[in-house]
């Protein structure tokens, strides 16, 4: 059977499989303190089980000054115990100077502590135990297990393969000023920095006016990638007078160059507006689209 290491490689993980798991941790990550404590071992990890309640499963061996009395109070940074009563498994083993060694160990929730007991002088114990805790503890982001692995093992989604999808960046530009001539490649509409092969939906409303005197007027705009037109937007008269028109086109395209190029074309009289929002394009991403298809035929 596949481990979860491998599952999250071929990426065929279940999600219910990524449990709330830390790395295992040591002594230099987290710190224990303990009355008259000189010197310690240790090996945790912090998980959240089914109901979603965190715990802590720890071995730890302490030292202490050889003339200690037979209580020690012992906390773990950045992990606070659950008050209330819960499943809990403790073990404790005591290193004693004399033969007697009676030891025991209990959790107390409301001084964050475990205490250990025994009934002569010891210089050390050795604890196991499976806790409650409250919340989250401090250090557990830091060092989760699987979040490292999702990252290392699976992909970006892209328009040919399946994987973690990532959320879509959009960006509106908007025409500052009022075009009365041509231009092939406005700078207030372009945009830059496309990922060739990526998929994008460019949308665009142009306000176009016109006052006919003599002639055709006509103003348009055309959007391009690569010289190849997405979408483009129109208005022409053959008549003597004034109208408008406020026009929209939205396309989805597979970048094949890093910029999309809006060309306005004015001709006569005509002209693009461009004050009070008035033409504006979008440009977002399309993280979780595939290529065209067939398939609707």
């Amino acid at each position: 059977m596949a481990n979860l290491s491998d599952k999250v490689s071929q990426g065929t993980v279940p999600a219910a499989e990524l449990t709330k798991r830390t790395k295992v941790l040591d002594e230099n990550d987290v710190t224990i303190t303990a009355t008259n404590l000189s010197s310690y071992i240790h090996s945790m990890v912090a998980y959240a089980d089914s109901d979603d309640n965190w715990r802590l499963k720890f071995n730890m061996e302490l030292d202490f000054s050889d003339t200690v009395a037979s209580r020690s109070d012992i906390k773990i940074s950045g992990a606070t115990f659950a008050t209330r009563i819960g499943l809990q498994a403790l073990i404790v083993t005591a290193e004693s100077t004399a033969t007697a060694d009676d030891a025991r160990g209990f959790i107390v929730g409301s001084t964050n502590s475990i205490v250990m007991e025994c009934d002569v002088t010891r210089n050390g114990c050795e604890i196991s135990g499976d806790i409650e805790l409250a919340s989250k503890p401090t250090w557990a982001d830091a060092n989760m297990e699987n979040e490292i692995a999702v990252n290392a093992y699976i992909p970006e989604a892209t328009s040919t393969e399946a994987g973690v999808v990532k959320a879509n960046k959009w960006e509106k530009h908007t025409l500052t000023t009022d075009l009365t001539a041509s231009d092939s490649d406005n700078s207030d509409l372009r945009f830059n920095n496309l990922t060739i092969g990526k998929m994008y939906r460019v949308s665009l409303q142009g306000d176009l006016r016109y006052t006919e005197t003599s002639g055709q007027d006509a103003a348009s705009i055309a959007v391009t990638n690569n010289s190849v037109e997405i979408v483009k937007v129109n208005h022409l008269t053959l008549g003597s007078f004034s109208d408008y028109a406020v026009k929209g086109s939205t396309g989805i395209f597979s970048a094949a160059a890093t910029t999309v190029i809006f060309n306005c074309t004015i001709t006569n009289t005509a002209e693009i507006k461009g004050t009070q929002d008035a033409t504006w394009a979008i440009l977002e991403e399309l993280n979780n689209y595939e290529a065209e298809t067939a398939d609707f035929t």
